[in-house]
């Protein structure tokens, strides 16, 4: 039930995806329950938490790279929310998060120079600094149109 709730949410077409959220999530709640369980000054404890939080945090699973109270449960809907379509609804480039999922599909948006269409894919907080629409973007296009903020080049037909 929950799982089928989370997949109309996030408009996840493949239920494989989900699984393999769920078994990341479940597999760094246990780790972080290892670490846990370490002696607090330990050398190797201070390391692999420091890794762990800095991977987590730089995907953008958690919100504190510091604790590692974010990790003990973990729900794989944080790692659903990291997904291309979600972060593309969440920036506001689209209405809907299924329009989203089309326009991805149709190669409409960019990370960066490379065209993606793959909805999703996972966008880490240094990859949606760098979403933008593609070049040559029909949507685009109308989208500056409607914006008024046409570009002089692109008016000249360049």
């Amino acid at each position: 039930v929950v799982e089928n709730r989370i997949l109309e949410n996030f408009m996840i077409e493949d239920r494989e995806d989900y699984t393999k959220y769920n078994k990341l999530a479940h597999r760094v709640s246990q780790l972080s329950a290892a670490l846990r369980k370490m002696k607090p000054d330990d050398p190797d404890r201070i390391k692999m938490t420091e890794v762990l939080l800095n991977k987590l945090y730089a995907m953008g699973v958690i919100a504190n790279p510091q604790s590692l109270e974010d990790c003990t449960d973990l729900p794989a809907s944080k790692f659903c929310a990291r997904r291309f379509a979600v972060v593309v609804w969440r920036t506001k480039f689209v209405r809907t998060l299924k329009e989203a999922v089309d326009l991805i599909k149709q190669g409409h948006f960019r990370i960066g120079p490379d065209r993606v269409s793959n909805p999703a894919l996972h966008v880490t907080r240094e990859m949606e600094d760098h979403i933008a629409w593609a070049i040559g973007s029909k949507v685009k296009k109308a989208v500056e149109e409607y914006k008024d903020e046409m570009d002089d080049f692109v008016l000249m037909g360049n």
